[in-house]
C-alpha cells in the first residue's frame, strides 16, 4: 500500500467541523461519483514506552529534593491549587 499523504485541514474550517462527527464509527463521503472512506486514527499512547527508560528517569531523580523543607512544599502546592486559575492577559 501506498504511503499515507496527510492533508492539512484548519481547525475552524467547514470541513474541520464536518471531521469532528467523526468519532466512533467510519463515514462515507461521495464527491463527484466517487467514495471516500473517513475514519477517526487516535495515536497508540503507549507506542514508544521504554519501561527501561522510566526506570532510569526515576533513578535519576533520587536525592532531587534532598534539603527540601517537604512539608512547606506540599502546603505550598495545596495553597496554589485552592487559588483561582489566572486569566492570561490575551484573553
Amino acid at each position: 500500500m501506498a504511503e499515507r499523504k496527510p492533508i492539512h485541514i484548519e481547525p475552524e474550517s467547514d470541513t474541520a467541523k464536518l471531521l469532528r462527527l467523526v468519532r466512533d464509527e467510519p463515514v462515507s463521503v461521495e464527491s463527484g461519483g466517487v467514495e471516500y472512506r473517513i475514519e477517526r486514527r487516535v495515536p497508540e499512547p503507549f507506542a514508544d514506552y521504554d519501561p527501561e527508560k522510566v526506570l532510569e528517569a526515576l533513578h535519576n531523580g533520587i536525592g532531587l529534593y534532598e534539603g527540601v523543607d517537604t512539608g512547606a512544599f506540599k502546603r505550598e502546592i495545596l495553597e496554589q491549587r485552592s487559588q483561582a486559575p489566572r486569566k492570561w492577559a490575551s484573553e
